[in-house]
C-alpha cells in the first residue's frame, strides 16, 4: 500500500501503527501471482495485435471498395468525362419498331409519330451496382399514339403504365436491369409547356 508524504504526515501515531500492523496482511506477490499477471499482459498484447490486423484488413477492404466505386463512376461517365445520366440521347421522331440501346446513354427520349413497339438491346450488368435508366416517350402534335412494351419487361406491382396519349405530353419510365431481366415503372406523365 502506497501513501503520499502529505497523507503520512497527517496521520497520528496510532493510525500509523494500524497501517503498519495491517501491512503484513497483504501478501508479497509470489511467482504464481506474477505468472498470472504476465499471462494476462501477454493475452492483452495478443488481442491488441489481432485487432490491429483486423483494422488493417478493414482499411484494405475500404480502399478496395473506394477503387471499385471509382471504376463504376468512370464507367458511367463515358468518354467525355461527364455522367451519361446528364446526356439525353435522342431517338428522334419515330413509329413502328423502336430500338432502345442504353449503351448510347442512360437517358433516352423518343417522339411518337404513330403506333410503336419497343425493343430493348441487352443491358450489360454493372457489377454490384444497379443503375436506373430513363426512357421519355413524347407524343407528337397529333397525339393518340399507342406504345407496345416487350412481353419480357416486368412492371412494378405487375401493372403496365400506359403512355400518355394527349398531344405533346411526355411519359417518363424508369428502367432497372435485374437478375431476371428488365423491370419498369412509370414515373409520371407531363403536359407540354
Amino acid at each position: 500500500m502506497r501513501m503520499d508524504a502529505d497523507a503520512l504526515a497527517a496521520m497520528t501515531d496510532e493510525e500509523l501503527r494500524k497501517v503498519e500492523s495491517a501491512r503484513h496482511l497483504l501478501p508479497e506477490p509470489g511467482p504464481e501471482v506474477v505468472g498470472r499477471l504476465l499471462a494476462t499482459v501477454a493475452a492483452l498484447k495478443a488481442e491488441r495485435s489481432a485487432l490491429e490486423v483486423e483494422r488493417d484488413e478493414l482499411a484494405a477492404q475500404r480502399d478496395a471498395f473506394g477503387q471499385k466505386a471509382s471504376q463504376l463512376q468512370e464507367r458511367l461517365n463515358g468518354s467525355q468525362g461527364r455522367p451519361r445520366a446528364e446526356v439525353m440521347f435522342e431517338l428522334g421522331a419515330r413509329d413502328g419498331s423502336i430500338v432502345v440501346d442504353y449503351r448510347n446513354g442512360m437517358s433516352q427520349r423518343v417522339t411518337l409519330t404513330g403506333a410503336a413497339s419497343l425493343v430493348f438491346e441487352p443491358i450489360a450488368p454493372v457489377s454490384d451496382f444497379t443503375p436506373t435508366y430513363t426512357l421519355m416517350v413524347k407524343q407528337d402534335a397529333v397525339g393518340g399514339h399507342k406504345l407496345t412494351w416487350p412481353k419480357d419487361v416486368r412492371w412494378q406491382e405487375s401493372q403496365i403504365v400506359d403512355v400518355a396519349t394527349h398531344p405533346g405530353w411526355t411519359s417518363v419510365y424508369l428502367i432497372h436491369r435485374m437478375s431476371f431481366g428488365l423491370c419498369a415503372r412509370g414515373a409520371g406523365n407531363f403536359e407540354a409547356t
